[in-house]
């Protein structure tokens, strides 16, 4: 944590091989934890970025959930938990992206809430728990 200055930021990348990555960065220091997945052209992505800290004596955590599946979980360096780290969607590639939905929550989602969304491709707000708990046999 001692490489982390003032200057930072935290989020969701796309690496030189197009697999996505949680990548925290600042001016001095960086640390990319890669996915399983590729990111292909003209294709659709669900993507969750939780980030949790239960208490003071645990170590911050961030889990990638993309379509619907639990890709990454990494402990957060502390300095980019505690600072006011910027949000940010980044990719070394050159690529048209477009964004259909973005949420900020003042709570973690839960799985369930997750995969709901991602299998009936809707927002949280038009997510219908019940109906997946039932189709999946949960």
């Amino acid at each position: 944590d001692n490489d982390w200055d003032y200057s930072r930021s935290a989020g969701i990348a796309i690496d030189e091989t197009n697999y996505f990555s949680i990548l925290f960065c600042s001016t001095i220091s960086q640390k990319i934890v890669r996915s399983s997945v590729q990111v292909k052209p003209n294709e659709w992505f669900h993507i969750v970025l939780v980030q949790t800290r239960n208490s003071e004596d645990e170590s911050p955590e961030q889990k990638l959930w993309i379509n619907g599946k639990l890709e990454v979980t990494t402990e957060v360096p502390r300095a980019a938990y505690d600072s006011c780290a910027k949000l940010s969607l980044r990719t070394k590639q050159e690529f048209v992206m477009k964004l259909a939905d973005f949420s900020i929550w003042s709570r973690c989602l839960l799985p369930i809430e997750i995969r709901s969304i991602y299998q009936q491709k809707t927002s949280i707000d038009n997510a219908d728990i019940a109906k997946y708990i039932f189709e999946n046999q949960i």
